[in-house]
């Protein structure tokens, strides 16, 4: 591992190079060709060396986090993709149609306007009130959410809740911290 200094160093130091936070976002049509955005997905072409450090520090979470996620969660830590998502609702879907049953599906996905405000619960680093309401404001939330969002960003944060050593969660904030991106 001929990289290893300098994986060590970043983690150590709580600062990575800035090439390994980000890249450049490319945009993929996600099945056929259209000029609806919602048809595209974007793709984050980034250094190699840098995707391999935040596989390491993901696969030192992913014991701690595995037990604070839910049973119906699906994605890269429950090593469950989309595609088992879709065999799950189909057969609760028919269940609930065979015993006559009323059913709702919730699709829950983070997106960018709500990426800071997720960011801030997950993680053990608060955002102040102002920045607060300004991320409320722009997710068009009534001002009365305030109070409510407030209390829960009081509870624990998710690294905490999950038992997350308090090392492996530095270097999880130090990497989240500094995100970018280029758009071509």
């Amino acid at each position: 591992m001929a990289y290893y200094p300098v994986v060590r160093e970043a983690a150590l130091s709580l600062c990575e190079p800035i090439m390994w936070e980000g890249g450049v976002m490319q945009e993929l049509p996600k099945k056929t060709v259209s000029c609806d955005v919602e048809s595209f997905r974007g793709l984050l072409i980034s250094d190699d060396l840098g995707k391999r450090y935040h596989k390491i520090i993901r696969n030192k979470c992913i014991p701690h986090i595995s037990t604070y996620m839910l049973s119906s969660m699906y994605g890269e830590f429950m090593r469950r993709g989309v595609d088992f998502a879709s065999l799950h609702i189909k057969a609760i879907s028919g269940f609930a149609k065979h015993h006559n049953y009323s059913m709702g599906v919730l699709y829950v996905d983070v997106i960018a306007a709500s990426e800071s405000v997720i960011r801030e619960l997950v993680l053990s680093k608060r955002m102040s009130d102002k920045a607060v309401v300004q991320a409320l404001e722009r997710l068009n939330f009534k001002p009365l959410a305030f109070d409510e969002f407030r209390r829960t960003c009081l509870a624990p944060a998710a690294v905490q809740e999950a038992g997350l050593p308090p090392e492996i969660s530095a270097v999880l904030e130090s990497v989240l911290k500094r995100n970018w991106f280029l758009s071509p």
